[in-house]
């Protein structure tokens, strides 16, 4: 329960901001007012660097230029850089809030990245080429940066410090592993597997399917839209739910 639990709030909170950072965009752009595109498939890249480069992109620029590179950015040393790296993401966090919680959510990014300078780093030192761009390696650094995403969402979903670490005892303790797990139903998997799909659907598809919208008749653009919001009415919570991201 707990494990899916983690993995449904990383979808539940990119669905959450990346859904109404669209409405915005598309809301701005009636009124011929186009704003940065603020997701491009978070979860689907391969380092910790990457995510930031994807995942709310309008706030990363803005730790990027107004926060990284004051502080010297990579112009130092390489141990001046991760100093940077983690004072940012670590600043970052307690932009979401004055709590503890988000600090070890921006340290936990912070240290992600400064690891993956320190290993490309330790690669340029010895003279090391890239090691081979394979299937099976992208497919590792993906789950690997995935999963670290997902820990430290953990940590910016809890009330408190306490909360957060008994979630993660009750995650590793193997006496819960063969329990039953009511709440794990057919749906919350599906919405689950549902989201992780929608990050391999590649951008030109999307815009194909986009472009072929557009060009249908009235009529059955209406119709289109309807039916999508007869299921979206059907299958959602009852009520408005408020966005997540707007206590922030």
């Amino acid at each position: 329960d707990v494990l899916l639990g983690a993995y449904g709030f990383a979808f539940q909170i990119y669905g959450d901001f990346a859904g109404y950072s669209n409405v915005a965009r598309g809301t701005s752009k009636l009124m011929g007012i186009e704003l940065i595109e603020n997701f491009r498939f978070p979860y689907f890249v391969r380092s910790a660097p990457n995510f930031w480069r994807h995942w709310h992109i309008s706030l990363s620029t803005w730790l990027r230029d107004y926060l990284y590179i004051p502080l010297g950015g990579n112009r130092g040393s390489a141990a001046a850089t991760r100093r940077n790296l983690m004072i940012t993401m670590v600043l970052g966090g307690l932009w979401h809030g004055a709590a503890w919680t988000f600090v070890i959510w921006g340290a936990i990014h912070g240290v992600a990245q400064s690891v993956e300078h320190w290993r490309r780093s330790l690669r340029s030192a010895r003279g090391l080429p890239d090691p081979p761009d394979t299937a099976r390696r992208r497919w590792a650094r993906r789950i690997v940066t995935f999963n670290v995403v997902c820990l430290a969402w953990i940590f910016f979903r809890a009330e408190s410090i306490d909360t957060a670490f008994d979630y993660l005892t009750q995650m590793l303790d193997p006496g819960n592993w063969l329990e039953a797990s009511p709440l794990v139903t057919f749906g919350v998997v599906l919405a689950i597997v549902v989201g992780i799909g929608g990050q391999f659907v590649p951008r030109a598809f999307t815009a194909r399917l986009m472009a072929g919208f557009s060009r249908l008749s009235p009529v059955v653009m209406g119709v289109v839209l309807g039916v999508a919001l007869m299921v979206i009415n059907t299958l959602g919570p009852r009520g408005v739910a408020p966005f997540i991201y707007f206590q922030f």
